[in-house]
Order: structure tokens, then sequence, then C-alpha cells
């Protein structure tokens, strides 16, 4: 049986039924993946409690980034569940509090294996209060997609995840993902952010560049723009100002 969306099926009988919303095949996917992604994670787990007694220094640091990488995949996938509407258009839910300290934790978190196994160090920086109103699904789908784009390409000594309130306004967050040593070419970012925000048809740069494109399109969706700045000696950081009031509700779970 099949349904157009919008519309209600028929019962038995004839009679109308209720509606069906429509799933995305992309969201479909990511929420039937979770299910197996989760059975790695709790493996995982279970094999670093059971071996840790046995192993050697190198068999428990890879212990640790498989952890680490079945952690960050379903995590990932909750993030393209929650973010995935009809059609596989990108949507955004109800705002959340959620605590900006945590958030950057975990984008900690899901770049740890790239991170390690590349050398490099990565440094946070949250704000106070800490508890805020916003989208933490889009914004750690955000940084991560930035952070990784440096962690990619190797040889970088520091990745910096930053998080600054902005003056005068403390309700205004302005987040900063940068490195020292990002040899990042400008035109390539204006021709991805041109198709990203629907001005110019996909082009290779686009191909090449899925996870700056998709921080383009989340960035826009929160009501914001992706700045990029470069300085002497290949240094470059990206920054967004989002307004995240301070929030005194349940944290979102």
């Amino acid at each position: 049986m099949t349904s157009q969306p919008g519309s209600g099926f028929r019962a038995a009988g004839g009679a109308e039924g209720p509606v069906v919303p429509e799933i995305s095949l992309a969201r479909q996917l990511a929420h039937d993946a979770r299910s197996p992604v989760s059975a790695l994670v709790v493996l995982a787990e279970s094999l670093a409690q059971q071996l840790e007694p046995v192993v050697n220094g190198r068999q428990a640091y890879q212990l640790k980034l498989l952890r680490h990488a079945a952690a960050s995949l379903d995590q990932l996938l909750g993030h393209l569940v929650e973010l995935t509407g009809p059609s596989d258009e990108m949507a955004l839910s109800d705002l959340k509090t959620f605590s900006v300290g945590e958030l950057l934790s975990g984008v900690h978190d899901l770049l740890l294996p790239f991170a390690e196994l590349h050398n490099v160090r990565i440094d946070r920086r949250g704000v106070e209060p800490d508890r805020r109103s916003g989208y933490p699904a889009a914004l750690s789908q955000t940084l991560f997609a930035l952070a990784s784009i440096p962690l990619r390409e190797g040889g970088r000594g520091a990745v910096e995840l930053l998080a600054d309130v902005e003056t005068g306004a403390p309700e205004r967050v302005t987040f900063t993902v940068g490195s020292g040593r990002w040899d990042i070419d400008p035109d390539t970012v204006a021709s991805v952010e041109a198709v990203a925000l629907g001005r110019e048809p996909r082009n290779r740069a686009c191909l090449a560049n899925l996870g700056l494109e998709l921080s383009f399109r989340l960035v826009d969706l929160m009501g914001s723009s992706l700045a990029l700045e470069r300085w002497e000696g290949d240094g470059a950081r990206f920054s967004f100002t989002l307004p995240l009031p301070p929030s005194t509700g349940p944290t979102a779970t």
C-alpha cells in the first residue's frame, strides 16, 4: 500500500484512515542502521573491559579508538535522524536546552579517533552561562564537519573549538573552528557556499567538500552565516554567531 504525502490511506471497508507521515529514505536508513551500530558500541565496551587486564599498550590504544569510533557513528546517525525531514531536506526540531560545554566535549569525543591517529591536539573553550537554548544537533554536526577538515588533511598541530559570548550581547555566542596550519582555498570555499545556499548548481568542488557544504547549509538553517578568515602562515578559521539565550529549562537528552 502506498500513500501520498499529506493524504490519508483507506482502511478496511473503505474508511478513511489516519494520515501516514512521509519518512525520507535517508532518515529511515539512518534509523535502521542505529540498531547494528548500537550493538557495535556494546561489543566494543565489552571487549575493552574483558581484555583490559591482558592487552599491551598498543592493543589498549586500538580498543579505545574502536570504542570511540563506534560511539561516534551512533551519535552521527542520531543527528541524521533528527535533522533529515521528508524528501531528505534538512529540518530543525524545536528549540532545546543544552550545555555548551557538554556539546563541545561530545564533538571532541567524535573527533578523537581522527586526532589521535594524526597526533593532533584538540583545544576547546566554552561559555558562561553554560546552559543555552538552541539547536544542539545541528550545532554539533556543524562543528564536527568543520573540524574534521583539517584533521583529515593531517599534519596539523592543533585544532580549536571555541565558543565566545558576543561583547554587549550575552545571548549571542560566536563559535570558531580553526587551525594554525590550515591551507584552505578561499575560491573553493566561495564556490561551495554558492552551491550550498542554492545560488549555483552542484560542481566538482562540492563533491570533494561535502562536510563544508553541509556546514554552510546547517549554519544558514540556524539563521546565521559561516565566515572564513585566513592569516599568515596558512592559518585559517571558520566562525558563525548564533542567538543562544541562557536557559533554566531541563537539558534535552
